[in-house]
């Protein structure tokens, strides 16, 4: 039996990417849902706090606007100086050859040897091929950035680090999620002339973190954490009356004359419905519309994310808002240093760290590793212990961006829009964008042309 009496709008997911979709199509639709197979919405846009009433991101960090102004009145509203930072350009640094950069989140090459930088940097400048179509990661880190800093840069900390897979299987672009799209050369008076050049505009970064970022703002809420935006999101979702549906997953998708017809939902309740934006992976549809697949069915390695939560009782060394950490032999992956863009006036300094591996991680153990790593990157004091700390993996992570997976994802959508014409399919679930603008862009664009 038909849970609602008239047809709705579903978007399937309850990322940001779904509850996005869901309130641009309220503005069109009068009939919109949400189904979401967590208890909570907002995917990697989560907090949880200790008792000590200090909060921790498990996820994604900062809320950044568009510079579209319809999709940022979504994303912004609610969000007011009284309960939140604005941050402008974002403070990185980065950590590699056994030096903290203070001044860039972008790896610096200067850190090498003479001999490598030297020929290094004559390598990069020699690659002058633009629109170039490569065939995997190995092709386009040669093709950009020259064989050198191919074998002795990205392959120890790509491969080794964190794919755990050879570069030349690993699909184009996924070099980018890992925050090594541009390296640091030369001095920073010469970058400023040379990125003047579009083709080295495009891989060498700036010396500071406080040039050549777009007008674009970044926002955090003073008390909480990043999960206090997806309460704000929810509360548009409720006033719009858009109907929420949690705690749920789809057991069938019905298709009839080439449309969907309904969804059944794995507590028999089912939704009619004329439209659906699916937000989450492609052979989730495939599955649930009883559609073979045409591609291998041998599984997707997947990535693991795990989280390292600290508080410690003495001033953190460093001011910088994160820090990118290249290192290969470390296992860290990432900073985020909360009381350096929160300010909240206690005695309590708290930071996330994070690690990326390829198998499921012990936590006590990296966690031990963790923190004596964060003394060598000089963020805490030495022999420092925290207050408190708390180690869990991230569930919805992502999966290793092969070329196998790349090609199986666009098998997948290619499949599951010739089943039906009244589906869409948004967000990171489709591949394509991996961070969450380029995600949102796409959603507003595409629904703003249906």
């Amino acid at each position: 039996m038909s849970f609602w009496c008239m047809a709705m709008k579903i978007v399937v997911g309850g990322g940001v990417s779904g509850i996005v979709s869901a309130i641009l199509l309220r503005k069109r639709y009068n009939n919109v849902c949400i189904i979401e197979k967590e208890n909570e919405l907002g995917g990697l846009y989560n907090s949880i706090s200790c008792d000590l009433g200090v909060s921790f991101d498990h996820g994604s960090h900062f809320l950044r606007s568009t510079g579209i102004k319809e999709l940022d009145e979504i994303i912004l509203r609610g969000v007011t100086p009284r309960s939140w930072r604005v941050l402008g350009n974002l403070r990185g640094g980065s950590y590699y050859g056994s030096q903290l950069n203070k001044n860039s989140p972008f790896l610096d090459l200067r850190c090498l040897s003479r001999k490598i930088y030297y020929k290094g940097m004559a390598e990069l400048i020699n690659c002058t091929n633009m629109n170039v179509k490569y065939n995997n990661l190995e092709e386009q880190l040669i093709g950009t950035f020259g064989k050198l800093l191919t074998e002795q840069l990205f392959r120890p900390i790509i491969s080794n680090k964190y794919y755990g897979c050879p570069l030349n299987e690993l699909s184009v672009n996924s070099h980018k999620v890992l925050g090594l799209s541009k390296l640091l050369g030369f001095s920073a008076q010469a970058t400023r002339e040379i990125k003047k050049i579009p083709l080295y505009d495009e891989k060498l970064g700036f010396h500071s973190s406080s040039e050549g970022n777009s007008n674009l703002k970044n926002y955090y809420p003073i008390k909480g954490g990043i999960g206090n935006w997806i309460d704000l999101l929810k509360r548009q979702m409720i006033n719009f009356n858009i109907k929420i549906i949690t705690g749920a997953n789809i057991s069938q998708v019905k298709i009839e004359d080439n449309k969907i017809n309904s969804i059944l939902l794995n507590d028999r309740r089912q939704i009619d419905c004329d439209l659906v934006a699916w937000t989450i992976p492609t052979l989730a549809f495939l599955k649930a519309a009883g559609i073979s697949t045409n591609s291998e069915t041998e599984a997707i390695q997947s990535l693991y994310t795990s989280v390292y939560h600290f508080v410690f009782d003495k001033l953190l060394i460093t001011d910088l808002h994160y820090i990118q950490c290249y290192q290969s032999e470390f296992k860290t992956f990432r900073v985020t240093l909360y009381p350096n863009f929160q300010r909240n006036g206690t005695n309590l300094f708290n930071l996330t760290a994070e690690v990326v591996s390829t198998s499921p991680p012990d936590l006590e153990v990296l966690s031990k590793i963790v923190i004596s790593e964060l003394v060598k990157i000089g963020i805490v004091p030495e022999n420092l212990e925290p207050l408190y700390r708390f180690s869990d993996i991230i569930l919805n992570g992502f999966p290793l961006p092969s070329i196998k997976l790349d090609k199986r994802n666009k098998d997948y959508l290619r499949q599951a829009k010739k089943s039906c014409d009244n589906i869409h399919f948004f967000g990171r679930g489709i591949g394509g964008y991996f961070t969450t603008n380029p995600i949102l862009i796409d959603v507003y664009q595409r629904i703003k042309n249906l």
